[in-house]
C-alpha cells in the first residue's frame, strides 16, 4: 500500500511538472498595473558597476524599483553596461546606455509592457554636445534624448547629470553654460512645425530648486521644476562627511514644459527615506547616495 501511495505521489508531481512546462514560463506583470498612469523616476546610482555591488545589492535596488511600481527610470553614474544589464534582467526591463566614452554614463531602463516606441534621438543627442564640452571644465555627461509613448501619452525625455566641482561659484558658471545649451535646444525644438510640446528633463542637476544654482535654466521659461511642490524637508542626496555626520540636500529634479505640467502631469511623490531602513551609512555603501524621485503622468491624454 505504501509503495502505491509513493508511486501515486510521484505521478502527481510529474503531471504538475509537465503541466507547468507545457504552459511555458509564467509572465511577469509590469511593475505598474494601473493602465492609465505612467510612473517615471530619476535615480543616481553612484558609480553603479564600479563600487562592487553584490548580486544581493542589485536585487535590493530592483526591489525598490518594484515597490515604487516604476515604468521608466532615468539613471546616472552607470559605469558598467553588464551591471546595468543585470539590473534590467532582474526587473524584466529593457535598457539603453550612453555611447559617450566617459566613466559615469547616463542610461534608461523601462518596462516594455508599459512603454512603447522608445527611440533614442541621436541628432538631438549630438545637438546637446555643448552640455558635455563647456570649455570651462573637463568633459561632462552629454544628455540623452528619447522619444517615448505610453498609452496615448507621447513625450520627449532628456536625461541629464549636470556638472559640480568643489568650487561652488565655478560650478554655477559651468552649469550656466550647460543651461544655456539646453535652453537653446528647447527653443529650437519647440519652434519646429508640429513640434512635440511635452518635454521633460530628469536627472541629477547638482543644483537646488531655487536660487543662483538653477535660476539660469528656469528664467528662460521653457521648463519648470515639478519638484517645487515638495516640502522644504525633502531630500534626494545623502552623504557622510569625514566625521561620519549625515548630510542631506535636494539636487535631483524632474523639469517639465508648461503644457506637459498642465495636461498630463499628475504629481511628484514625496521622496521616501529608504536610507533609514539601513544601519548608519549602509544604504550609501550598498545602494546609492541618492534616493529615487518619482513623477506620475496620465497616459489617457495627449493634448499637444
Amino acid at each position: 500500500m505504501k509503495k502505491i501511495l509513493i508511486l501515486l505521489g510521484i505521478g502527481l508531481i510529474l503531471v504538475l511538472v509537465i503541466a507547468i512546462i507545457s504552459r511555458g514560463p509564467v509572465p511577469v506583470p509590469p511593475p505598474n498595473d494601473q493602465p492609465d498612469e505612467l510612473r517615471l523616476a530619476t535615480w543616481n546610482l553612484e558609480w553603479f558597476g564600479a563600487l562592487g555591488r553584490s548580486p544581493d545589492d542589485i536585487r535590493e535596488i530592483a526591489a525598490i524599483i518594484r515597490e515604487l511600481k516604476l515604468d521608466i527610470v532615468a539613471l546616472q553614474e552607470i559605469t558598467c553596461p553588464c551591471t546595468l544589464e543585470n539590473l534590467a534582467e532582474e526587473l524584466d526591463f529593457q535598457w539603453y546606455i550612453s555611447p559617450q566614452r566617459i566613466p559615469q554614463k547616463l542610461a534608461l531602463i523601462w518596462a516594455p509592457g508599459k512603454v512603447k516606441n522608445v527611440f533614442f534621438d541621436e541628432n538631438a543627442y549630438r545637438s546637446l554636445e555643448k552640455v558635455a564640452f563647456t570649455g570651462l571644465s573637463s568633459e561632462s555627461r552629454q544628455p540623452l534624448v528619447f522619444r517615448l509613448q505610453s498609452g496615448a501619452f507621447d513625450f520627449s525625455l532628456i536625461v541629464v547629470h549636470l556638472k559640480a566641482i568643489p568650487e561652488a561659484e565655478r560650478s554655477v558658471e559651468i552649469r550656466n553654460v550647460q543651461y544655456d545649451a539646453i535652453n537653446r535646444w528647447l527653443a529650437d525644438e519647440l519652434a519646429r512645425p508640429g513640434a512635440e510640446e511635452d518635454i521633460m528633463i530628469a536627472g541629477d542637476f547638482n543644483a537646488f530648486r531655487s536660487g543662483i544654482s538653477s535660476e539660469r535654466l528656469l528664467a528662460a521659461g521653457y521648463v519648470e521644476f515639478a519638484t517645487d511642490t515638495l516640502g522644504d524637508d525633502e531630500y534626494s542626496n545623502i552623504w557622510y562627511d569625514r566625521d561620519g555626520d549625515r548630510n542631506l540636500s535636494f539636487i535631483d529634479h524632474i523639469a517639465l514644459t508648461p503644457s506637459l505640467r498642465q495636461e498630463e502631469f499628475r504629481e511628484i511623490l514625496p521622496i521616501r527615506d529608504w536610507d533609514k531602513n539601513y544601519p548608519a551609512d549602509a544604504f550609501e555603501r550598498r545602494i546609492s547616495d541618492h534616493l529615487p524621485l518619482v513623477a506620475i503622468f496620465d497616459t489617457t491624454r495627449d493634448l499637444d
